[in-house]
């Protein structure tokens, strides 16, 4: 489950590069791990002056949920959001002064905390019953104040809530029927619309996009057998004066390569570029990002032997930049990624199951690494 989220916002306070992840045992395929979710939070705190916050959210061994965070890089500070029980992997998402985490309970509920800036204690609401969140809830901010999650229920069907900061209504609505998704969704939000991509059956491609304020959805089958065979990774680029919006997705073959699709917003036709990475390079589900002016497009994956690797290019449709950020023996999740101001940010665990943070500065050939938890 991967999810990006860029919120650029001009207010008092510090920023949030925020990592949500799980630190139990791992066990069976390395592939199939649960992967470590990021969002990206810019606030301008003065003209010129931006403060960058990492935030993190981790299941711990005991199945409770802790809450972590550093400033401009300095050490790490813990709190404890609950002692559980919590049985997926986290999403997190912040936006108007509020952290908020989403996460499967027991029974495969769907949990909801939140806690606003500066706060001690976290709240709590349960937004759905049993079999709710039969995997990994993804989130991300909308418009208006609003926070929009996915979820794949226990019959793999779709379903969207979504809430306005400060009210107590989440409502319910199913997206697609049973059977319709096989991986927990990937969810992005950007001009006034929201897109969802998840794997279907027979490792198709399938998805779904709403214009705010809209009843309906409408659902396209991008690949119709053959494109994924783990949950994809979604991207949302707003149009500009310079170019137009666009929807990114970039999948795990069944092969282990890496494919991306681009869909530009108004025009029903995606371009497929196949040429990201060849079969046997990919170990894992995909995590994607873009730089601040989305002139780029960054992904990261787990490579041959546990090893992690970054891709970048500055065209969708090639050539593609490849570096490995971390060798064999270092990567035992799928990592996710974000872009700061100047720098990119990428975590994963290692095989003792600590979270490793690795940080690279633009114009650096080098990534710093940081164990966080």
């Amino acid at each position: 489950m991967t999810v990006l989220h860029k919120i650029r916002a001009a207010s008092l306070g510090a920023g949030a590069v925020i990592l949500a992840v799980s630190t139990t045992a791992l066990s069976g395929p390395v592939w199939a791990q649960p992967n470590t979710p990021m969002a990206e939070e810019i606030q301008v705190q003065s003209p010129g002056r931006i403060v960058e916050t990492i935030r993190m959210a981790s299941r711990n061994p005991s199945g409770g949920l802790d809450f972590f965070w550093a400033v401009n890089g300095g050490g790490w500070s813990t709190r404890r959001v609950t002692t559980g029980p919590v049985t997926s992997d986290p999403a997190i998402a912040p936006g108007n002064g509020s952290v908020r985490i989403a996460a499967a309970g027991a029974s495969n509920t769907l949990d909801f905390y939140w806690q606003n800036n500066g706060d001690s204690g976290w709240h709590k609401q349960t937004l759905g019953g049993a079999g709710t969140a039969a995997s990994a809830p993804t989130m991300t901010r909308g418009d208006d104040n609003t926070t929009l999650i996915a979820t794949r229920q226990s019959d793999n069907s779709l379903w969207f809530r979504w809430n306005r900061d400060t009210s107590p209504s989440w409502p319910a609505i199913q997206v697609d029927g049973p059977g319709a998704i096989l991986s927990s969704p990937a969810i992005a939000h950007s001009d006034s619309a929201v897109g969802m991509a998840a794997q279907g059956p027979n490792n198709s491609l399938n998805f779904y996009w709403q214009n705010d304020g809209d009843a309906g959805w409408h659902k396209v089958v991008v690949v119709g057998s053959g494109a994924t065979s783990t949950t994809p990774a979604i991207l949302r680029s707003s149009n500009t004066f310079l170019k137009l919006g666009s929807t990114t997705i970039v999948v795990r073959t069944p092969n282990g390569g890496l494919d991306l699709y681009r869909n530009y917003h108004g025009d029903p036709n995606w371009f497929k570029n196949g040429g990201v990475a060849a079969d046997g390079t990919a170990f894992s589900e995909p995590a994607i990002a873009s730089n601040d002016d989305d002139s780029e497009v960054h992904i990261a994956v787990q490579g041959p032997n546990n090893s992690l690797l970054f891709f970048w290019t500055s065209d969708s449709a090639g050539p593609w930049n490849q570096v490995q950020v971390a060798g064999p023996g270092t990567t035992f999740t799928a990592p996710s990624i974000v872009r700061g101001v100047s720098s990119s940010t990428i975590s994963a665990r290692d095989a003792a199951g600590r979270v490793i943070v690795y940080r690279n500065s633009d114009g650096s050939s080098g990534w710093s690494r940081t164990v966080v938890g």
